[in-house]
């Protein structure tokens, strides 16, 4: 089973920049034959791919299109035999041509998954930027698509809200499942809870802030911290003046957290918190649960069933709705919340681990190429999601 895989841009810190490697990887370690095309802008570190991978030139014109023909020209001589060819993400022409190929060559299965671009808010965000790429192209290319793939029930449901009518294949992202997790307890340092993301309007971080505010007196031996890089030029002062100005304490912004640094700070958490308007996926919470942390997610994400699976809050967005929660959880002792902790582990190594996306990944694949009964993890247009 031959497939290649679409993706604007491998340089960017977090997302799909790292989703979608994980995932080519789940396939390629499931005998998947996996090949990942990407735009050229930058260096990009290889060495953990188990699957080929190409950079392509872009036209200077229109940049932001990532206009290729190299890679055009490169998926149409793929596609003289079957394969499935995977575009991640909108918004550009990496995520057109395999309509365009699959028109004149009918051994190709397209798949769109979307990353969350389609969520109401996110596909609102910046839409003057937007419109006129919508229009031209992505509108007809995402409604030829055979097939389109989301990481859980609430994109699926904002796909057919859209109207699209393609079968919808369910899977979700790889969550990867540290050895080492948790630092021991430590009483000489404050406990903490951490957000880690890119600080950017779309994840709520003013919102925690004020929420932060509400519970900080009653909780003095916690902090807050930050993790990320700024995704919107001047963002962080924002947030640091919008604290100021309240009064907060203990909150700290320690930028971007790569490699190494990324599973250090949630193996110094005791909770995490993803207040986001809008979340197709949320990895950070899948990766906080697999390093024993418990969290707290808003109903932007998809992360319902923390509460059922004993691990975590789900919540409306709002400061009072946020406070609520942190103060039900940092109320919690030590024990309590990494027993929680444990629990989450269980959840995510069982339901989201490498050979499960792989398995779901390949019968859907199949299908795309051989027909027969829909595999379970993909929705058919009309039936309840």
């Amino acid at each position: 089973m031959r497939t290649i895989h679409l993706i604007n841009d491998l340089t960017c810190v977090g997302g799909p920049a790292i989703t979608v490697p994980q995932f080519c990887n789940a396939l390629a370690a499931a005998d998947v034959d996996v090949e990942l095309f990407t735009i050229a802008r930058g260096p990009v570190d290889s060495s953990q791919f188990r699957f080929r991978y190409r950079e392509f030139p872009s036209s200077q014109v229109l940049r932001q299109l990532n206009i290729s023909g190299p890679m055009h020209d490169a998926l149409r001589a793929a596609g003289h035999e079957p394969l499935v060819m995977h575009s991640h993400g909108l918004w550009s022409m990496p995520g057109v041509y395999p309509t365009w190929v699959a028109r004149r060559q009918k051994n190709v299965r397209t798949v769109m998954a979307p990353h969350g671009a389609l969520a109401p808010f996110a596909f609102r965000w910046r839409w003057w930027r937007k419109a006129p790429f919508w229009w031209a192209a992505q509108r007809k290319a995402l409604r030829s698509f055979h097939a389109l793939h989301s990481t859980g029930p609430g994109e699926t449901r904002d796909l057919r809200q859209l109207g699209l009518k393609q079968p919808i294949i369910v899977v979700p992202n790889v969550v990867p499942i540290p050895d080492k997790w948790r630092d021991p307890p430590d009483s000489s340092r404050p406990r903490r809870a951490l957000f880690l993301g890119r600080l950017h309007p779309i994840k709520g971080l003013d919102t925690l802030i004020k929420a932060w505010r509400l519970v900080q007196e009653r909780f003095p031996d916690w902090e807050l911290e930050l993790v990320g890089p700024e995704d919107l030029g001047g963002y962080q002062q924002q947030l640091a003046q919008l604290a100021s100005e309240l009064g907060v304490q203990r909150l700290i912004f320690s930028g971007p957290a790569l490699n190494g640094a990324r599973d250090a700070a949630y193996n110094r958490a005791d909770l995490f918190v993803l207040p986001s308007h809008s979340e197709n996926f949320g990895l950070v919470v899948g990766e906080a649960l697999a390093h024993g942390v418990p969290a707290i997610a808003c109903k932007g994400s998809p992360w319902q069933r923390l509460e059922s699976q004993g691990c975590g809050w789900w919540v409306e967005h709002g400061e009072n709705t946020i406070a609520t929660a942190l103060c039900e959880a940092m109320s919690h002792s030590d024990s309590e919340l990494r027993a929680k902790g444990a629990l989450g582990r269980e959840w995510v190594s069982r339901e989201f681990s490498m050979p499960r996306v792989a398995q779901l990944t390949r019968e859907a694949y199949a299908w795309l190429l051989g027909g027969g009964t829909p595999p379970e993890c993909v929705t058919l247009s009309g039936e309840a999601t």
